[in-house]
């Protein structure tokens, strides 16, 4: 298999206190042992509530924070030793009304990064290469003088988008883009990804928390919980093959049908022990507190961690 990344048991914990008298035994586990991998042209989407450890991945792929442990491979059949050429992954932040600076023009927001870098072509070619990218992402090269603040939400994320794509990444790290947006502009940020996944042939990592959207969206699930991978498969059947209570959990959110009684995703302020998900989990038994499920491959491509899963015929979804 030709994948593009390949991330090995990353782990990454905070401080929970800052400034000068903070305690400096006390930290939030935000990732803890997580494992995976991206197909080249294939969009892989990580998936969970809020506080799940997700977006904390996805700033560990980009280097805007240092993992305690783990590897970040890229490129994984040629360089087996670490990772290399971060500049090829770029990340879509998820609001563009505080992502793009109000005072920049388009222009200047998109050539920015290139203009630091050793492939600035210089200032007419860029022009013609930013013009070019706006208009792949739908707009148009007249916009190249206009600043963020006349254009509506969707064109903002789309601005981000072309920001993005400017300097010919192999990888788009995709964070909740769509979660700002509203419902009808969310298809049409969706459907203009996957055209420009297609048309380059294009390795993207999806962050969300609608479960629904993202089995939509991407070829592969993995579902967080707490800092660990708790599930992942294919997309295209995973609502019907899903077997681990949280994953279920999330898509009867989904759905609407979710009890009002159900409780948030705790924070993990010492490290993990037996499965996170135990305190939710109707099914939990004694060894769940104690002792952490083995990441087990129950069919081809579907892992889960979990002592008890559904199999797919309990699976009323």
């Amino acid at each position: 298999m030709d994948n593009i990344i390949q991330v090995e048991n990353l782990t990454k914990k905070f401080y929970l206190e800052s400034g000068f008298f903070a305690r400096k035994d006390n930290f939030v586990y935000a990732v803890n042992d997580v494992s995976f991998s991206v197909e080249r042209g294939k969009t892989y989407g990580i998936v969970g509530e809020s506080g799940c450890g997700k977006t904390t991945v996805a700033k560990l792929l980009v280097g805007m924070y240092k993992s305690d442990s783990g590897k970040i491979i890229f490129n994984p059949q040629k360089n087996s030793s670490g990772m290399q050429n971060k500049s090829l992954i770029k990340y879509i932040f998820q609001d563009p009304a505080r992502s793009l600076n109000p005072r920049m023009t388009v222009f200047t927001i998109l050539t920015e990064g290139l203009r630091h870098s050793s492939l600035w072509p210089g200032k007419t070619q860029a022009r013609k290469i930013a013009g070019d990218i706006l208009e792949e992402t739908g707009l148009s090269r007249h916009d190249l003088d206009k600043f963020p603040g006349e254009f509506s939400g969707g064109q903002r994320q789309r601005i981000s988008i072309a920001r993005g794509l400017l300097c010919q990444p192999e990888l788009l790290i995709c964070d909740e883009v769509v979660s700002a947006l509203d419902v009808s502009i969310q298809g049409q940020i969706l459907n203009l990804l996957q055209e420009i996944r297609q048309n380059r042939n294009l390795s993207m990592i999806f962050i969300a928390h609608d479960l629904r959207v993202s089995c939509y969206f991407c070829d592969r699930i993995g579902v967080m919980y707490q800092g660990i991978m708790v599930e992942e498969g294919e997309a295209a059947n995973f609502y019907r093959e899903c077997v681990h209570p949280y994953t279920k959990i999330l898509f009867q959110g989904c759905m609407g049908t979710l009890s009002s009684k159900d409780s948030e995703v705790r924070t993990a302020l010492k490290p993990p022990e037996g499965c996170p998900f135990c305190y939710r989990c109707p099914k939990a038994k004694p060894c769940c507190l104690t002792e952490r499920p083995e990441w087990k491959e129950i069919k081809a491509g579907h892992y889960v961690r979990c002592f008890y899963p559904e199999t797919v015929s309990e699976n009323n979804l």
